[in-house]
Formats: structure tokens, C-alpha cells, sequence
């Protein structure tokens, strides 16, 4: 049984036209904004149905929030069934994600789940995991690598700030006990892989079903 009808998802996007600038010697232009729609779409659609009982009815509670200074990326997210939250402007990943925040406390959540929008491998499953267990405790779902971030759940009334970056699997356990809060470690393989970097690429298009079926370097097609 996944947590209380207070969670809230907060998916941060930087924009669709802007993101993944790090694989630009390996996509084009296009190429990178239709990767983005495709992985920012693929977490927000298992986001959704993770707050949905089996009958397909929504879960009580304040749903999956889309955080973007990017209106057309927002656009694109509403149309999608996410609920848009346009940043002031341009604050930058952990900023975004602690304005998020307080918004939502706002709205009546009392723990957040931070989810990248590049997991090409996210399942339902995944989100579940995130949101079982003490609701008063960090979850902390590491890369591959042990090192970054790629999913996080907090407890919105102790302070708790994200702290995403290198080495942001032990910043947030130091943020965590700061706080005076418990921490675990989720390692799960649908969270653990990202698209950061061309080598990141090159081991989705190798191994994912889900690039095997729909892969990201197409043609010349518009975006």
C-alpha cells in the first residue's frame, strides 16, 4: 500500500527546447528536444498512473506537479494530465525543486516525491517503493553509479532542501540527518539509470526495451 492521500510528485523540467545540452555532439537539435518530450512523457505518464487506484480513478491527494520556467514545456505537460507549475524564472534545479515544494505544502502535501524527468526505464512499481514505508523517513533512490540522485522523498514540515548535483546520494543523507530525520537507500534498476551524458545514450539504445520500441537519434521528422 503505496503512502497517505498528502504525497505529491514533483517532476522538474528544465524545458524541452533547452534540455539534455550535454548530448549535443550527439543529437541534433530536434533530436534532443524530441528525446526530452519522449523521456519527460514517459515519467510523467508512470507518475499518473502511480497515483491511480486499479479501476483507473485518481488517488486522493495533489497529484503529479510538472515545475519548468518553460511554458511550452508546461503546455506540454498539461496536455498530458500533469498539473503545470511555472517558475518565477530560471532558479536552477534545487531551487526549483524547494519552491515546489512550498507550493505544494500549500495545496496540502505533506511529503514530497522528486522524480527526474530522463528515467527511460521508470515503472509503476518504482513510484510505489518511493512512497511505502515511515512517511517521517528520506527515501533515497541512487544512479548506477551510487553517486546521484534519481528519486527522492521527503517529509515537507522539518526543512528538508535538495541538494541535487555530484555527489548528491550522500549530500541528501547529510541534508537528511542535519534535519533530524531517517534515511534509506532504495536501489531499484527502474530508477537507477538516467540520460545524462552520450554515454548514458549509448547503453538506453543498447539495452532498453523502450528505445528498442520508439529510439531517440531518428530522422530529419520535425520536433
Amino acid at each position: 500500500m503505496i503512502g497517505p492521500s498528502h504525497d505529491c510528485i514533483v517532476i522538474p523540467a528544465r524545458g524541452l527546447a533547452v534540455g539534455k545540452s550535454r548530448l549535443a555532439a550527439t543529437l541534433t537539435t530536434s533530436e534532443r528536444e524530441r528525446l526530452n518530450r519522449q523521456l519527460l512523457e514517459h515519467v510523467l505518464q508512470v507518475a499518473l498512473s502511480a497515483f491511480r487506484f486499479p479501476d483507473g480513478c485518481p488517488r486522493p491527494g495533489v497529484g503529479v506537479v510538472v515545475v519548468s520556467p518553460d511554458p511550452a514545456t508546461l503546455a506540454f505537460a498539461l496536455e498530458r494530465g500533469g498539473s503545470p507549475l511555472l517558475e518565477p524564472s530560471a532558479l536552477g534545479l534545487n531551487a526549483a525543486i524547494d519552491w515546489a515544494a512550498r507550493h505544494v505544502a500549500v495545496m496540502g502535501a505533506a511529503r514530497v516525491l522528486v522524480l527526474p524527468a530522463d528515467l527511460p526505464l521508470l515503472e509503476v512499481g518504482d513510484v510505489h517503493a518511493l512512497l511505502e514505508g515511515d512517511p517521517r523517513e528520506v527515501v533515497i533512490a541512487p544512479d548506477v553509479a551510487d553517486s546521484g540522485t534519481n528519486g527522492l522523498r521527503f517529509p515537507l514540515d522539518r526543512g528538508f532542501q535538495a541538494a541535487f548535483g555530484n555527489g548528491s546520494c550522500q549530500a541528501h543523507r547529510t541534508v537528511a540527518t542535519a534535519r533530524g530525520l531517517t534515511w534509506r537507500c532504495l536501489r531499484r534498476p527502474g530508477l537507477a539509470r538516467d540520460i545524462d551524458t552520450p554515454d548514458d545514450l549509448s547503453a538506453w539504445r543498447m539495452g532498453s526495451p523502450l528505445l528498442a520500441a520508439q529510439p531517440p537519434a531518428l530522422t530529419a521528422q520535425a520536433a
